[in-house]
């Protein structure tokens, strides 16, 4: 007959991990705080965007992965996130030197935050001079710069349809690095 329990005498005898004691009544760790997740730059794509409150100095330290991923925008959007960003302008001063109106200039620019956190914008970040270049265009103008895709089919002289495949292959790429959680 096959025995499926090993048997206690001849077992040879193991060391018990660190921590474990030899009593019967002790055979659980020992409770140790769990340790905090390592924080990891940037946004977290499980999460959506960073909340980062743009009229404090020290949220605005934290935000390190938003410079070298603002290097694709166009040019007045990458000037006003290095203004905010690495010159730490404050945005209340940014609107008066332009005659903008702070509240419009914030929303602003959390929307360059939320495209800058988006698992799409990641993607073309990372490997947008690999691909071909009609998806390398779709993804400048329709990602980077978000443009409405009939602009970008008029521009790039494609059909919708085309913008629209183009951008599916960039979102599931997208999805492939970054997939949802439940």
């Amino acid at each position: 007959m096959l025995r499926l329990t090993p048997d206690p005498h001849t077992m040879p005898e193991t060391p018990l991990p660190s921590g474990f004691h030899a009593s019967p009544s002790a055979q659980t760790p020992p409770k140790t705080p769990p340790k905090a997740p390592a924080a990891r730059p940037g946004p977290n794509p499980k999460r959506g965007p960073p909340k980062i409150d743009l009229r404090r100095r020290s949220a605005l330290a934290e935000a390190s992965w938003i410079l070298p991923r603002a290097e694709l925008l166009p040019a007045p959007d990458r000037a006003l996130l290095r203004a905010v960003f690495a010159d730490a302008i404050p945005i209340a001063r940014l609107a008066r030197l332009h005659h903008q109106d702070a509240p419009a200039l914030r929303r602003r620019v959390r929307a360059l935050l939320t495209r800058l956190a988006s698992p799409d914008y990641a993607c073309c970040w990372r490997y947008a001079s690999r691909w071909p270049k009609p998806r390398r265009d779709v993804a400048r103008l329709c990602v980077i710069e978000a443009r409405p895709q009939r602009e970008a089919a008029r521009e790039l002289d494609m059909t919708p349809y085309a913008i629209r495949e183009h951008l599916r292959t960039i979102r599931c790429l997208a999805l492939q690095q970054h997939p949802p959680t439940k």
